[in-house]
């Protein structure tokens, strides 16, 4: 089975490590709560941005790091299923998490 490279519609060429960053925690985290399809492509699409030539100014730490998400991500993706009703972009990104009771 191959992964679909093409992006899932979110432009990050112009976007500071730090707010891609921000943003791929989040898209982790809502995986964790939200397992789905279209956000393990989100999250990839961010990291092959973070990993990317255009990427200068990361140090090599955090660039080994992401490269080696990159590889566990691409696993993650290749294992899900295709996309189903319940599981479409506006589903996984736009439904809000509840807050846990306290």
């Amino acid at each position: 089975m191959t992964i679909d490279t093409t992006r899932v519609g979110i432009d990050t060429r112009n976007l500071s490590c730090e707010v891609i960053e921000n943003t791929l925690f989040y898209l982790m985290r809502r995986f964790a709560v939200h397992p789905c399809y279209w956000a393990a492509r989100a999250i990839l699409d961010h990291l092959h941005t973070l990993t990317g030539p255009s990427r200068i100014g990361l140090s090599k730490e955090r660039l080994n790091l992401y490269m080696r998400l990159l590889t566990l991500w691409q696993s993650i993706a290749r294992e899900m299923e295709a996309p189903t009703p319940r599981c479409t972009p506006e589903r996984s990104f736009m439904s809000v998490v509840e807050p846990p009771n306290h």
